[in-house]
């Protein structure tokens, strides 16, 4: 008794079965029996997912296979649960075009359904993060490795077969990286974020001994030495050619890094002087004559004002006399 209380049974046998395009149907051997959980592992549950769609009558084949069909709702995310009220499934069959007058049917008063699904594991986005930089390397001809998985955001995907693939890299500080993955498997796309630690391994400059304050830099004083340059400073000179000559600012240790900070080095292009502003985009490249409104060094950021147009942008510096425009 408890049960059948707990089933809202509505349940009506009578003597047709009909949807808005008729399907002649013994309609007294259809029955539309519903449970009360179900798993689904598509992105839209159907009346078979919910219910027990059947008849004894053969004559009724073709009107059971179009019900089983129907969809009911849209699936809840991998992982999720949803509640589907019987009236809500009621009114989908009625939309559908079931003459609900015309079947027997039973419905628990709510149907829990869940999405099935499994956790995107490290090992999936190891693999991801690796063939990217394997190709960022090949493109760039650098030594670049992923360490380690610092942390990533847990995500629930569908249990098939589901593909990573990274969509933008952000540096943050001492070789970590953040990495942005798209995920995505048949009726399924979400992002997923990991920190990591990527070692690039490149010869930098280094001192040979210990140069205080006022030294000059001499061929002698340099050498070049491996070492993961996303652990290095953002000020570090990575060309000796740009430390020979110059004086020593703030004392350097034994094979430490030339740093732009700890030398008095004179800026790639002064402020006020005339620069070659270079459009790229794609195949294409313009340029243009502009004034550079601020000093800078190679790789710096610095305003620049087109000449012609008066109009003001950030440019990098490339070299003596050129910046690139975006």
């Amino acid at each position: 008794m408890i049960k059948e209380i707990k089933i809202a049974l509505i349940f009506f046998l009578i003597s047709s079965y009909c949807f808005a395009d008729p399907v002649v149907v013994d309609s007294h051997k259809i029955k539309i029996i519903g449970r009360e959980k179900a798993v689904v592992t598509t992105p839209k549950v159907k009346l078979e997912d919910i219910a027990d769609v059947y008849s004894t009558s053969q004559n009724d084949e073709e009107a059971v296979i179009r019900l089983k069909k129907i969809v009911v709702a849209n699936s809840p995310k991998p992982g999720n649960k949803l509640a589907l009220t019987a009236i809500t499934v009621l009114q989908v069959l009625e939309r559908e075009g079931v003459n609900l007058k015309a079947v027997g049917y039973a419905f628990p008063q709510s149907i829990i359904i869940e999405r099935a699904a499994r956790k995107v594991t490290e090992n999936e986005i190891v693999k991801a993060i690796e063939d990217y930089l394997k190709k960022k390397a090949l493109s760039a001809a650098a030594n670049v490795s992923l360490l380690r998985i610092i942390n990533f955001t847990p995500l629930f995907v569908p249990p098939e077969k589901t593909k990573l693939q990274v969509t933008r890299e952000t540096p943050l500080q001492n070789g970590r990286e953040r990495f942005t993955l798209l995920v995505e498997s048949k009726g399924f796309k979400d992002i997923l974020t990991a920190t990591a630690e990527v070692q690039e391994i490149k010869e930098v400059p280094v001192a040979t001994r210990f140069l205080k304050r006022g030294s000059v830099v001499s061929r002698s004083d340099i050498k070049l030495k491996k070492v993961n340059v996303r652990k290095l400073p953002p000020d570090a000179v990575l060309s000796p050619e740009e430390i020979l000559g110059n004086k020593v600012k703030a004392s350097l240790s034994y094979e430490e890094p030339f740093r732009k900070n700890k030398l008095f080095l004179p800026p790639v292009i002064e402020a006020g002087q005339i620069v070659t502003m270079v459009y790229r985009k794609g195949l294409l490249e313009a340029t243009a004559r502009g004034k550079a409104l601020k000093s800078g060094f190679k790789g710096d950021q610095i305003e620049v004002q087109n000449t012609s147009s008066k109009r003001v942008v950030v440019a990098t510096v490339i070299d003596k006399g050129s910046v690139a425009v975006k």
